[in-house]
């Protein structure tokens, strides 16, 4: 195949970019190829950051574009293609020639790099079998699982919350631990939090409980934090240093690997913010702001959130919802209160919407 013969018999970049002409215009089926791109990719953990104009290929005219990966950055090159297009390949070739990486997949072409220390210039060399439009696309993708991938290990389960978790301040603290574990045999290691420190545990692998427990003087054990059920993650802050013992309790045999990541309280305004990465935390003003979440329930649903010692929370009942309760479902109300607990248990009689609010703690009795 032409495309064969042109990646596989360069040792070095055969041309240097040329300028681009001017963009064709845009075609549905080129439309339709790149969404569904786009769409497979993000759902990877991938960030679009670079969306070039599409453009008219020939066969055996291939398109060189220099290309810069930012330092410590990873970046997957992808072409995508139109009708007419039979097959695509791709290469990422170094200035001074030599070939960094190709792919021969076929549509659409994908072909990625990482830089090290400081930014990777690298040529983006393409081409085709057939006539039609294409389009490329630049993404970003988390170093950590290009890492494992490229080295064969199984990449983590949801590299979008890696990704996520880092674009709002929680970084890597510490290597990956990998720990052997048997089916029902609990693993412990210990865990040091530090004052005004957020961590978030994040377990891979085998399938695997995962809580934190604090140790009385007599060595008795007291669940902090617990991953739910349908988690493999979980987060807790300290307002004071603590040390405690992180606990996998695995449901198989193999290896469980937990990474650690860690960011300032007020990055993620404390234990009211933690979001495993659903979402952005919200940020407040003043002692006395608010934030309100909303649920949905279903009838019989119980939920738990955890709250600071110095922290209230509110729930409201909205759309479907017969009233709140905490603690003990005979005591329903519009609207119900806790301050000075570490967790809230509560519920909607009928399930439907309920509003949840936390604040700063201002008298120091407890309200419902």
């Amino acid at each position: 195949m032409l495309a064969s013969v042109l990646l596989v018999g360069c040792a070095t970049a055969p041309v240097r970019p040329a300028r681009s002409a001017e963009p064709p215009p845009e075609d549905p089926a080129l439309r339709e190829a790149t969404h569904g791109a786009v769409a497979a990719a993000e759902h990877r953990g991938w960030e679009l950051v670079a969306r070039r104009d599409a453009r008219f290929a020939v066969e055996g005219q291939p398109s060189v574009v220099a290309e810069t990966i930012p330092a410590h950055r990873c970046h997957a090159f992808v072409l995508v293609t139109a009708s007419g297009i039979h097959e695509a390949a791709s290469a990422l070739y170094l200035p001074e020639g030599p070939l960094v990486g190709r792919d021969l997949r076929g549509d659409p072409s994908v072909v990625g790099a990482c830089a090290a220390e400081t930014p990777l210039e690298v040529y983006w060399h393409d081409s085709v079998q057939g006539a039609g439009l294409v389009r490329p696309l630049v993404f970003e993708l988390d170093v950590e699982e290009a890492m494992a991938a490229r080295l064969g290990e199984p990449p983590g389960e949801d590299p979008a919350l890696a990704r996520a978790l880092r674009r709002w301040g929680f970084v890597p603290a510490g290597p990956i631990r990998e720990v052997a574990v048997e089916a029902g045999i609990a693993q412990r290691f210990p865990l040091t939090l530090e004052v005004g420190s957020c961590v978030t545990l994040w377990a891979t692998g085998a399938r695997a409980g995962l809580r934190v427990e604090a140790l009385a003087d007599d060595g008795t054990p007291s669940v902090v934090a617990r991953a739910d059920e349908d988690e493999r993650a979980l987060q807790l802050c300290a307002d004071r240093p603590r040390t405690l013992q992180g606990v996998l309790v695995p449901e198989e045999a193999g290896t469980v690997r937990v990474r650690l990541y860690q960011a300032p309280s007020e990055n993620v305004n404390g234990e009211a913010g933690l979001w495993l990465g659903e979402r952005r935390p919200a940020r407040v003003s003043s002692a006395e702001a608010e934030r309100g979440e909303v649920l949905r329930l279903v009838p019989g649903e119980v939920r738990r959130v955890r709250a600071n010692g110095d922290s209230c929370v509110r729930v409201v009942a909205g759309e479907g919802s017969r009233g709140v309760w905490m603690d003990r479902p005979t005591e329903a109300a519009p609207s119900v209160e806790r301050c000075g607990a570490a967790e809230v248990t509560f519920g909607s009689l009928g399930g439907g919407q309920v509003t949840i609010t936390r604040r700063r703690r201002g008298p120091p009795e407890a309200r419902r």
